[in-house]
């Protein structure tokens, strides 16, 4: 009888531990343990398994809940650092467009600025040139006045050849604007040539297309991927405070244009092949004070007049040159 319980007690011991017995059963089972050290000892190994399996299931569930936490850890590290990345992007691009925009308004006011005063109708703009040859050590001056008032002009010129003489260095030519007369004035010589062409010599302001080489070129020929390469920095020149635009050429040669912070008059243009030529020029201009006699031609008692014609047969390179852009 004992052995026959024995054997029910044990085939009740795994839902006596995991608590499923009714009260009754579980009554039974308590009264045999008390009395059964054998049963009890099973038991005992059975309630030991079961310690033993929950641990481990504590470990398993705790070994992923600690895996759950890293992982959303290391996707916390990561979106942290998506976030610095993007927001650095941001930030280094509005960095960007602010100092684009910086260089563009400098170059664009510049070009502007130029356009504007080549329509007023008194003025002279005077231009010195110095190019230096650093293979001969040659060093080349230059200086032309362009004179304006009411449609008649006059461009003053004048070279210099360090070390050596240039022919007909002093020159004047004047005439009226969108004509094909002019006169050429050779002082060096004490020449004149009245000249007449089939084209038109001149335009209102195109002397600033020439004159403004660079600034020109900044400010109407070159897009934003060219800008980037733009430096800017601030300098003094003739006593005044000057926007420097800087572009740099594979450390082989770099190009200046000088701009007046105030007027944003562009003062200054410099090219610099090194090792090879240097070319600066720089520029004053003097608007409403130039008169009739400056733009007049003067006594020419003393000098030889010939009369001459050019015909030009490529027009189109004409038109080109004299267009007023």
């Amino acid at each position: 009888m004992i052995k026959n319980e024995c054997k029910i007690v044990r085939d009740l011991l795994l839902n006596y531990v995991e608590n499923l017995l009714s009260d009754e059963t579980k009554e039974f089972v308590d009264k045999h343990i008390s009395n059964c050290d054998k049963c009890k000892d099973i038991l005992e190994m059975i309630q030991d398994e079961k310690i033993k399996e929950k641990d481990i299931a504590n470990k398993n569930e705790q070994y992923e809940v600690d895996g759950l936490k890293k992982y959303r850890k290391k996707m916390l590290i990561l979106k942290r650092i998506v976030i610095i990345i993007l927001i650095a992007i941001i930030i280094a691009s509005v960095i960007f467009w602010q100092v684009l925009a910086y260089r563009n308004n400098i170059l664009t006011s510049a070009y502007d600025k130029i356009q504007e005063i080549k329509n007023e109708d008194n003025y002279v703009l005077t231009i010195e040139e110095q190019t230096i040859d650093y293979s001969t050590g040659q060093e080349l001056y230059g200086q032309t006045k362009f004179y304006y008032k009411d449609g008649k002009y006059k461009e003053e010129h004048h070279g210099e050849l360090k070390n050596d003489v240039l022919l007909n260095a002093n020159f004047d030519y004047l005439g009226t604007i969108d004509s094909n007369k002019r006169t050429e004035i050779y002082k060096d010589t004490k020449t004149v040539i009245n000249r007449t062409s089939n084209y038109t010599f001149t335009t209102k302001g195109v002397n600033f297309k020439f004159a403004y080489t660079y600034a020109n070129s900044y400010g109407i020929n070159y897009g934003l991927i060219f800008r980037t390469c733009i430096r800017i920095r601030t300098e003094r020149y003739k006593g005044k405070e000057c926007y420097v635009a800087r572009i740099q050429h594979n450390n082989t040669s770099y190009a200046e244009i000088w701009i007046d912070k105030e007027t944003m008059l562009v003062l200054r243009e410099i090219n610099d092949i090194i090792d090879k030529q240097y070319y600066e020029k720089s520029f004053t201009l003097d608007i409403g004070n130039v008169k009739e006699e400056d733009i007049s031609v003067p006594n020419l008692d003393e000098y030889t007049i010939t009369e001459k014609e050019d015909l030009v047969q490529n027009s189109e390179i004409l038109e080109d040159l004299y267009t007023n852009n």
